[in-house]
Order: C-alpha cells, then sequence, then structure tokens
C-alpha cells in the first residue's frame, strides 16, 4: 500500500502544517493538497514543490482520497467537516468505489480541526460504516508559531494500544513535538483534551486584559504591572506569550491586534467548552461570560478581525 498524504485545508494552520508534513515524510511518496482556495494551493506547490518534492494539487477531495493512503483535515467549523467527510458528492464519501475496497478500508483519516465531540463521533461513526477507512480526531494547541515549527500538541482520540495507533503516531509527530503527542483513548476524546484545554486559554486571554486594564488604570505602569504578575501567582503561559497590553513584549497588541487568533475563533472555542461543560452538568460560569463579551466583539466591525486580545480595547484599558 502507497504511503501518499492528502491535506485538506491549508489555512492560517495549516499551510504550515502541511509544508511540515512535506518535509518529514518520505521524499519519494506524494502529498496531495486541497483547499477551496485554489490560489492557496498554487502558492504552496511554488514555495515547496521543487523538482523533486512530489506536490500534487487535488481538484476535488474525492480524487485526492482516491490516490492516498492517509488524509490529514484542518478546516474552520463543524459544518465544513461534515462536509468534508459526508458529502455524496463532494467529500470523501463520494470517493467510495474510486479505490480498491481493500485501500479504503486501509485508509487513515486525521482530523485536526476544533469541532464539537458529537460531530465527530458521527462523522468517524459513519466512515466507517462506508468501509472508508478510520477516522481519528486529531486536534492540535499551539498556534501558528508552533505549526511554523512542526512542534504543536496533539491530542489523538485513540488509545496508544489501537492498531492503528502507530501510523497515527508516524503522522502526528509530522506537525507536533515528540512530547506532545497525547492519546486519550477513543474517539472524541482529543477533542475532549483540546476543549478544556482553549477553554482555559480563551478565558484566562480576557481575564489578563480585565487585570492589565483596571491596574493601568490605578495608577501602574504597564511593564511593572507585568512584570509583577509574572513574577507571582497570577503568571500564566498566555501572558507571558500574548500581552493584551502594547509595548511590553512583542504581541498582537503591538500590532494593532493583527495578526492572531481571531475573535470568532476563539468564540467558537469557548462555545464549544461551554456546551461540552454543561452536557455533563458542570456549569461553566467562566466561559458563559467570555462569550457574552466575544459575541459582542464578533458582531462589531471594528473587533470581528482581531486577535482576541483586543478584548482589552474593547473593555476600555488605556493605552
Amino acid at each position: 500500500m502507497d504511503q501518499n498524504i492528502g491535506f485538506i485545508g491549508l489555512g492560517n494552520m495549516g499551510y504550515p502544517m502541511a509544508m511540515n508534513v512535506r518535509k518529514k515524510m518520505p521524499p519519494s511518496d506524494t502529498l496531495y493538497v486541497y483547499d477551496v482556495n485554489e490560489k492557496v494551493c498554487d502558492k504552496f506547490k511554488e514555495e515547496f514543490g521543487g523538482p523533486n518534492s512530489r506536490i500534487e494539487i487535488s481538484k476535488t477531495i474525492p480524487d485526492m482520497v482516491a490516490n492516498a493512503s492517509t488524509i490529514i483535515s484542518m478546516v474552520p467549523s463543524p459544518e465544513n467537516v461534515r462536509q468534508v467527510y459526508l458529502d455524496e458528492k463532494s467529500g470523501v464519501a463520494a470517493a467510495k468505489g474510486k479505490a480498491s475496497a481493500e485501500h479504503d478500508a486501509q485508509r487513515l483519516y486525521c482530523e485536526c480541526s476544533t469541532i464539537d465531540i458529537d460531530t465527530t463521533r458521527d462523522v468517524g461513526k459513519r466512515i466507517g460504516e462506508m468501509g472508508m477507512g478510520t477516522y481519528i480526531d486529531t486536534p492540535v494547541s499551539g498556534g501558528p508559531g508552533f505549526a511554523q515549527t512542526g512542534t504543536l500538541s496533539l491530542m489523538c482520540g485513540i488509545s496508544e494500544s489501537s492498531p492503528a495507533a502507530k501510523r497515527v503516531d508516524t503522522i502526528v509527530k509530522y506537525m507536533g513535538g515528540a512530547s506532545k503527542i497525547f492519546y486519550c483513548g477513543s474517539l472524541g476524546l482529543g477533542l475532549a483534551g483540546k476543549l478544556s484545554n482553549n477553554y482555559i486559554s480563551c478565558c484566562i486571554n480576557q481575564l489578563n486584559a480585565e487585570a492589565m486594564a483596571f491596574g493601568i488604570k490605578l495608577g501602574l505602569d504597564k511593564n511593572l504591572l507585568y512584570n509583577i504578575i509574572m513574577a507571582s501567582s497570577g503568571r500564566n503561559w498566555m501572558l507571558e506569550r500574548k500581552s493584551p497590553v502594547g509595548g511590553v513584549i512583542d504581541s498582537p497588541s503591538d500590532h494593532d491586534y493583527v495578526p492572531g487568533f481571531r475573535v470568532p475563533l476563539a468564540l467558537k472555542d469557548v462555545s464549544l467548552g461551554v456546551k461540552a461543560s454543561k452536557a455533563v452538568g458542570i456549569k461553566p460560569s467562566i466561559g458563559e461570560a467570555v462569550v457574552e463579551i466575544h459575541s459582542a466583539m464578533d458582531a462589531d466591525k471594528n473587533y470581528k478581525d482581531l486577535d482576541h486580545s483586543a478584548v482589552y480595547r474593547y473593555l476600555g484599558g488605556p493605552e
């Protein structure tokens, strides 16, 4: 069986992830790329193609699936995932019969998007019932910087003892740090880990903004306040790498809050965390407050396309 790989979704995260896949996969195997924006595929092939790189642009998802033994996908929403995998005209489902039944059954799908657990379990079940292979949720964390260096964290909805685990391990290590690959047990639990993590990071981002805003308004110098927090019990990963206040460390706040993790994406992730929390009887009190503020930002054309640390500005934090 060939070891060709297909990559669906060359967006802000997908582009550098696919770059690392091409760099680390066997040079004799082909990487097929697909995105609804054909120009980004052309750019990717031009940037990383070279004379012997074996990069091919797929015009359709079914054509890609027929040619690849492993598919990696990174798309924005649950609706996009359903379309990519279950659409009977344009998705993975439409590829049934384009390759041998044996090839279909042995195909592996690593779905890296941040979506809800119910969707991933439904899609995985239906892909299996179609005889189209094994679908695993493998969401990522770390942002574009870690995607660029190939050191993302990946949370895999599979047990290390599963027959497919060895193949999954090979694929995810093309994109993630060897010590940052986590096997969570079964389909959907990779996303449970991802949603828990992003719930924390997005909520802490707003907490950082609120604390910095009132501390500075009370009269503290912004750099002094930052250093106090970083040397004390309030220290956190988000503040260390993304100050909501400009002029402290190099952050989106120093570049008018672009580029970064956009407000709609933060709103989506916290909303998914709130939904998951409620589903198991936990009241997501902090997440609900973050959703309220980010919903208002998402509805405001002045904030919608900014990094979510712009919540500092939205709340009235001083310049």
